[in-house]
């Protein structure tokens, strides 16, 4: 696979920033998109997928496709797990949907949601 030149998703220089092949599909793309992929709720099913697929061999594997929110621009919801990460300097976790009552849940004006576990975890609950 050759590298890409620039982020598939948002059209960052990976020249000049830190970058890696998704989870989802073939694509390279930057750290911020990485990190709005793993706060996304279908990154485990993704992961899960592909590991089973490198466990049969399948060195390959194209993903089980990207969803197109992930194209767009980020809502605010995204913007908050990415500057998360930026104060951290942690990658946030996939969680699981499931969320107990002792995760933070944040709601942003452009009606997209948010949720902290207690663990630190962070996911993007609903898109804009």
């Amino acid at each position: 696979m050759d590298r890409a030149i620039t982020c598939a998703r948002c059209l960052a220089d990976l020249r000049t920033t830190t970058s890696i092949v998704s989870k989802f599909n073939t694509d390279w793309i930057c750290r911020d998109c990485k990190t709005r992929e793993v706060a996304h709720p279908k990154y485990a099913e993704a992961n899960r997928a592909e590991m089973e697929a490198v466990r049969r061999g399948d060195m390959n594997y194209p993903g089980i496709g990207v969803p197109a929110k992930l194209y767009r621009p980020p809502c605010k919801a995204e913007e908050f797990v990415v500057t998360a990460r930026l104060l951290t300097r942690d990658d946030p976790e996939p969680v699981s949907v499931s969320l107990p009552e002792s995760a933070n849940r944040y709601a942003f004006p452009d009606g997209s949601r948010a949720a902290v576990l207690p663990t630190g975890a962070i996911c993007v609950l609903a898109y804009a």
